[in-house]
């Protein structure tokens, strides 16, 4: 029986030895690689493509540095062993590479260099952009030069073994982008391709394309590069073996724990459950004794007769609806993968032998996302507290890889409402801003030519909500407030004033926003239909006025603080001008809300929490106006997306101990045994959307009050909310060390401790009374 290599492993790169040359020249300047791609193949169409070169080394390098990127993805390898995967998504001008040192790879004599390009072609995410296939390497030095692409000995073999299954909606029961499942016949791949020495009779010599041209740079009378290349700005996503799964049904008798034994001429399947949701490769050993079909169906969770998930755990008269991978066997042994990786916590494995048997000998999980680690810490005495915090964390790491994604399993895209929220959660647990960074560029870049960004990038499908162009603004004013990086900031800002001079343009008589273009999404309302609240397409929404108000009131912020005063005056008196058409237009006398329109017909959580955001009405008159809306049953209700605001809409007006009582939704989703929260209350879509994750930011900005009182988190304003709680510990992860705060609460008073990291100075609030705090430890008592 032929022992087969992984599936991962794939293309051999036969290196030519190196020619001595000048150290290349590589910033700024264009690169002496080309672009290499199939000579024959429809390079827009879905394909699988393993290059190779081989080199000889007498004696191994300190460093051998090379920059390599691709179109759609690779997967990088030198003598077997995995090196790395990317480009790092972004747009053709903002095409990302990665650098690597393959020093640590290589061996003496003979070394194998190993890339494995694919395209999906039509079926790629709408997340993915795309040119068409290609693939470029770049050496940094002048041994490592005689890797670049165009020059050398490269050869190129598309591999047949792979094609796309296509997926609809019914199969996944709702809007689903995230790419193509893959088939593979095992037995037309090129096994054996990872070996120097490797026969590649039949590969063919690829085809040149253009130089790689880094950002900015053109060709010859200014002609723009089919990519602009810029470097990775984020680091490498996590990657980590664990089990699979265990096995929760099967309809056969399985002989031993962890192992799968399908007999010869049956039909078998298998239901794996992770115990948790889960983003990851799937990573079968697998033995054939001959012709077999194997298929692996991922789910989120399992659904009955009348389509209800139910509780997570149960799996009794249930079915797993989902997408699926398919390999195509033959004899031999295989340790079998997928290109894309998968989300999960069920997995159905189809088994369907003929004349012989098959063995899954071992099934594992190659858990990848964004690497952020767990820095903050929260404990208190109330357990329910923990688990709200674990799963929350556990939402926004699986909606987080290269970009944040709105969720893992559905669409892996990044839009600007959820990714304000995600931003601020992945900052305050980890202190990682690398991709909260990104994300605000990602943005930036996606500009209309009408001045509004794009609603989710990458994408290549161009979609527009304006709502989140305002939103953005919030996004960079977080930044601003919690990361600093002023220049950065202030290059932005002219987009600021193209966002809101759009808003300016569409300004009704009534002095409140007029019918609005595109898809003004707000939140998912029963009632509101698409999600867009009552008068963004006719004029007069309460809603869409007050979000422009309180991206107007931050701008303002922005620009006072960048040295135009007067801008930023001019956008605060239009601000204060939208507050007093509301008050005088919207305001029900009556109910002591505000109406969605002036029409006074219909009422919402979301226009009364923006009004107390953006002081639509006096600050003294805000608490009791929350404490109405979050009572009045007749309101529509904010979903956990919009949650967030009410929750910041508490901590503004002093309400912040109320916070608890407004978890039940959190908890329920608990009791149903999810692992991760959901994207909306009922039937929902997703399993796993990181806009519900709020708790995890609000337990240590709203509950343990840290937040920055200055630019840059410069300086710290403490005000806790203890929500009943009698002891506190947390730690929150600071650009200058760590702010540590315990709290202990009785007969009205505050005791407890706080340490703060060198050079950080700031104020702890508490039911009126304040403490100056300074960098190092100290003690506290307020009553």
């Amino acid at each position: 029986m032929q022992q087969f290599l992984p599936v991962l492993s794939m293309i051999c790169l036969l290196l030519s030895p190196a020619i001595a040359q000048e150290q290349p020249n590589l910033e700024g300047q264009a690169w002496p690689a080309r672009w290499i791609t199939h000579p024959t193949a429809d390079t827009e169409a879905f394909g699988v493509y393993l290059f190779r070169q081989e080199m000889n080394v007498e004696a191994v390098p300190d460093a051998f540095p090379i920059r390599i990127s691709a179109d759609n993805r690779y997967k990088l390898f030198v003598n077997g062993r995995y090196v790395g995967k990317g480009p790092a998504r972004g747009d053709l001008l903002n095409w990302r590479f990665e650098t690597y040192d393959l020093s640590p790879y290589l061996q003496s004599g003979a070394n194998v260099v190993a890339v494995q390009v694919w395209n999906f072609g039509k079926y790629k995410p709408v997340a993915q952009i795309s040119r068409g296939t290609a693939l470029i390497i770049q050496g940094e030095d002048n041994k490592s030069a005689g890797l670049n692409t165009g020059t050398g000995h490269w050869r190129v073999y598309r591999d047949t073994a792979y094609a796309p299954v296509a997926i609809n909606r019914q199969q996944v029961r709702g809007y689903f982008v995230v790419g193509p499942g893959e088939f593979m016949k095992v037995d037309a791949h090129p096994w054996g391709w990872k070996a120097a020495g490797f026969e590649d009779k039949g590969w063919l010599t690829p085809k040149p394309l253009f130089y790689g041209v880094p950002e900015g740079g053109t060709y010859a009378n200014g002609g723009v590069p089919a990519y602009q290349l810029v470097p990775r700005s984020i680091p490498a996503m996590e990657e980590k073996v664990g089990p699979l799964g265990r096995i929760r049904r099967a309809s056969l008798k399985l002989p031993d724990e962890g192992v799968v034994y399908v007999p010869a001429n049956t039909k078998a399947t298998v239901l794996i459950d992770h115990s948790t949701l889960t983003t990851a490769y799937p990573e079968l050993k697998v033995t054939s004794g001959g012709e077999a079909t194997l298929r692996l169906f991922y789910a989120e969770s399992l659904n009955d007769s009348t389509l209800n998930k139910g509780h997570r755990d149960s799996i009794n008269h249930k079915t797993l609806f989902g997408f699926h991978d398919e390999w195509k066997l033959a004899e031999g042994k295989y340790e079998l993968t997928t290109l894309w990786w998968r989300t999960f916590r069920y997995i159905r494995v189809e088994i369907e032998t003929k004349d012989a048997p098959v063995a899954i000998d071992q099934a594992e999980s190659r858990f990848t996302a964004y690497p952020f680690e767990e820095r903050a810490v929260f404990d208190s005495d109330k357990e329910l507290l923990s688990d709200i915090w674990s799963v929350s964390w556990r939402t926004q790491r699986l909606c987080a890889g290269e970009n944040y994604f709105d969720c893992p399993y559905y669409e892996q895209l990044q839009y600007v409402g959820d990714t304000r929220i995600q931003a601020l959660i992945s900052y305050y647990v980890s202190g990682d801003h690398r991709l909260f960074r990104k994300a605000v560029a990602d943005f930036y870049q996606s500009r209309m030519p009408f001045g509004l960004t794009q609603s989710r990038y990458p994408s290549r499908d161009e979609q527009i909500i304006p709502p989140y162009s305002l939103f953005w603004i919030a996004m960079l004013h977080d930044y601003w407030m919690h990361v600093g990086e002023p220049e950065w900031i202030a290059s932005m800002l002219p987009a600021v004033a193209d966002i809101l001079q759009w808003y300016e343009d569409r300004m009704g008589e009534n002095g409140l926003p007029g019918p609005m273009e595109w898809w003004n999404f707000a939140d998912w309302v029963g009632g509101w239909p698409d999600g867009v609240p009552p008068g963004a397409e006719s004029g007069g929404s309460a809603l869409i006025g007050l979000q422009w108000a309180y991206n107007l009131q931050l701008a303002a912020d922005l620009y006072e603080a960048f040295g135009e005063p007067e801008r930023a005056a001019t956008y605060r008196a239009r601000a204060m001008g939208i507050n007093n058409s509301l008050r005088n237009r919207c305001w029900d006398e009556d109910r002591q809300l505000f109406a969605d329109t002036p029409a006074k017909t219909t009422f919402s959580q979301h226009v009364n929490t923006m009004a107390v955001l953006t002081n639509a009405l006096p600050e003294a008159e805000q608490p009791a106006l929350l404490e109405r809306l979050l009572k009045d049953a007749t309101l529509a209700p904010c979903s956990y997306y919009y949650a967030f605001y009410i929750t910041e809409a508490l901590w503004k007006t002093g309400l912040g101990d109320t916070y608890f009582e407004y978890l039940g939704p959190w908890e329920e989703q608990l009791d149903l045994g999810l692992t991760t929260f959901v994207e909306a209350p009922g039937k929902t879509r997703s399993d796993c959307h990181a806009w519900s994750a709020s708790p995890a930011y609000h337990f240590l900005s709203l509950v343990a009050g840290i937040r920055p009182a200055a630019p840059g988190f410069s300086k710290v304003n403490i005000m806790p909310h203890l929500n009943g709680l009698s002891e506190l510990r947390a730690n929150m992860p600071h650009p200058n060390g760590t702010i540590e705060v315990e709290y202990s609460e009785a007969d009205g008073r505050l005791e407890g401790k706080v340490s703060l990291p060198p050079g950080l100075e700031g104020t702890l609030n508490w039911k009126g009374q304040s403490q100056t705090l300074k960098s190092g430890p100290q003690s506290i008592k307020l009553r």
